[in-house]
């Protein structure tokens, strides 16, 4: 009986170490990549070339200005409401681990390195509940980081929300996953919360969730049913999901609805990609052995594995896998932002491949290819190790940038009241970094500012990039207070008849030789002789946080919440009972 016990202890004791040791492995392995986020200290490298496309810097200028003047800044487009249209959670973990460890820049670092550390365990979970092997979860999870469009998201975008949404989204297919096959109420408040933090975190991520979740519970509803289940299991089915569906919307109905109702589904969707350039990208990867990272793309190797995979999986009869190939492949085509999808549907091309070496009778013939897959992915490591550690290289280079450069001149330069256009450009990032150097900068804002309250900022953009009637521009810069116009030089040469040409004959606008003589790829132009409007609107706090849709916001999330919890208290009831 001892014997029998021991063994037990010693079976369990095994158990959760061959569950423990595969994550060790990856959080080791993710923590060699990504060293440079947490050894050395200053910003995104401009020696490196990754200064320009690191979107990360906006999330540290925003947690700047949200340390400065709260979750409504007057230095951004004359007013700009940081919670009205970007998900929140990104944001907030940056601004709160910045306050823990002094700074924003570190805050920045540690939160990019817990999404790559989440992203290679969700990856895991949810492989693992799929091919139902260690061995295979761990591959595919190892794999996502070799994918070429992947090493592009993180080496050369910084493209931290992405990655912790679609980390969040994996830990909630696997969960959805696991109540769907075993109807576990437990699974479904798991489930319920996951959605909800990923609704608050990324929305590309989320709507690549919803398509995958809808392919997940059709699957296993039908596999359910050919099973013969119960009418009453299916109704039990039916009242997890419902509940897992409500717990996601008390957690994030708060900030759907107020980022919804002033713009509209539309807006979040505006962004249309021509189906042959979505084409193009998986045609560069399936020409090119190793892709340039800068490409949303996938190998060739592993599009050749997510073929293999095809054959094998039809004849076993396990089409979960290829149905989620093909959901994606779908979403891509449909969906306007459908290119920074394709990563990800490289990615189940490796899970399909590996759910169909698990498969497989013949042990050989599973070495084999279980073999081809190590190959692969730990010679495009190799190959690619390189790109990580140039890629997310911190130092203080950034001094030589122009954005630093112009930013610490305007610092000094600009009058209270007073504002800069940054235009982002071919190769300058103005407005991206500048509240990086210079918190205190109030700026108009050009691209990635969705969520602005004065319309005209959008409108001033494309004055100046698109258009040549210059009294336009000098009105419209009058009327939002610009003082100065930071323009990018190879913009500026490419046409000979721009605005900003027009405006400098015209003696409106002169050249700022005194900092400009500094910059390599932009200019400083000044507002000369012209009166401008230092009170444009900027709206009360009560104006931004009080409005209707946001207090509906609340209300519905507050009422989904009491009447949720009620519910799943009746339920524990009657169970105890």
């Amino acid at each position: 009986m001892a014997d029998t016990k021991m063994g037990v202890v010693r079976q369990k004791t095994i158990n959760v170490i061959m569950d423990l040791a595969p994550k060790i492995v990856l959080v080791a392995i993710v923590t060699a990549l990504s060293w440079p986020l947490l050894s050395s200290s200053g910003l995104p490298s401009y020696a490196h070339g990754s200064f320009v496309n690191t979107n990360i810097a906006y999330y540290i200028s925003w947690a700047k200005e949200v340390d400065a003047y709260g979750w409504y800044t007057p230095n951004w487009c004359n007013g700009f409401d940081l919670l009205r249209f970007y998900p929140p959670i990104a944001l907030s973990a940056i601004y709160l681990l910045g306050k823990v460890f002094g700074g924003f820049e570190q805050g920045a670092y540690i939160a990019f390195y817990i999404s790559l550390v989440m992203f290679a365990l969700g990856v895991y979970s949810f492989a693992k509940e799929v091919t139902k092997s260690r061995l295979a979860a761990f591959l595919v999870s190892l794999a996502s980081f070799t994918i070429a469009g992947y090493i592009g998201v993180i080496a050369d975008y910084w493209e931290y929300p992405r990655i912790l949404g679609e980390s969040i989204a994996f830990f909630a297919l696997a969960s959805l996953y696991r109540l769907m096959r075993l109807g576990d109420r437990v699974e479904a408040i798991k489930s319920g919360v996951l959605v909800g933090v990923l609704a608050l975190t990324h929305l590309i991520a989320l709507i690549e969730f919803v398509v995958l979740a809808l392919a997940t519970v059709v699957y296993w509803l039908w596999k359910h049913y050919i099973q013969g289940i119960e009418v009453e299991a299916f109704k039990h089915l039916a009242s997890q999901i419902k509940t897992s569906m409500a717990i996601a919307l008390a957690i994030s109905a708060w900030w759907i609805v107020p980022a919804l109702a002033p713009f509209g589904l539309g807006h979040y969707l505006r962004i249309e990609t021509p189906i042959q350039t979505k084409i193009q990208l998986i045609g560069l990867g399936a020409t090119l052995l190793t892709p340039p990272t800068w490409a949303l793309t996938v190998q060739l190797p592993y599009i050749l594995l997510g073929v293999v995979s095809i054959a094998i999986l039809w004849k076993k009869r396990f089409r979960l896998p290829l149905i989620y190939m093909l959901a994606l492949l779908m979403l891509i085509i449909v969906y306007g932002q459908g290119p920074r999808l394709v990563p990800t549907l490289g990615l189940f091309m490796i899970l399909s491949y590996s759910s169909a070496a698990t498969l497989l009778e013949r042990r050989v013939l599973k070495h084999i290819l279980t073999a081809v897959l190590i190959i692969t992915t730990v010679l495009y490591l190799v190959t690619y190790l390189p790109s990580y550690r140039n890629g997310l290289a911190i130092d203080y280079s950034y001094v030589y940038s122009d954005e630093y450069k112009a930013s610490a001149y305007l610092s000094r330069s600009i009058k209270p009241g007073e504002a800069v256009y940054a235009m982002y450009g071919p190769r300058l990032r103005g407005n991206t970094w500048i509240n990086v150097f210079s918190p205190q900068v109030k700026q108009v804002l050009s691209c990635f500012m969705e969520g602005c309250l004065h319309r005209e900022i959008f409108i001033f953009d494309d004055y100046v990039k698109y258009s040549s009637n210059y009294e336009e521009v000098l009105s419209l810069a009058k009327k939002l207070g610009v003082r100065y116009l930071w323009i990018d030089t190879e913009w500026y040469n490419s046409s000979s008849n721009n605005v900003i040409k027009k405006l400098v004959d015209l003696g409106i606008i002169k050249p700022v030789e005194a900092i400009n003589k500094f910059l390599s790829y932009s200019m400083i132009f000044e507002l000369v002789n012209e009166s401008i409007d230092e009170t444009m609107n900027i709206y009360s706090t009560g104006e931004v946080f009080l409005t209707p849709s946001r207090i509906i916001g609340f209300a519905t999330s507050a009422l989904i919440a009491i009447y949720t919890m009620r519910k799943l208290c009746r339920k524990a009831g009657n169970q105890e009972t």
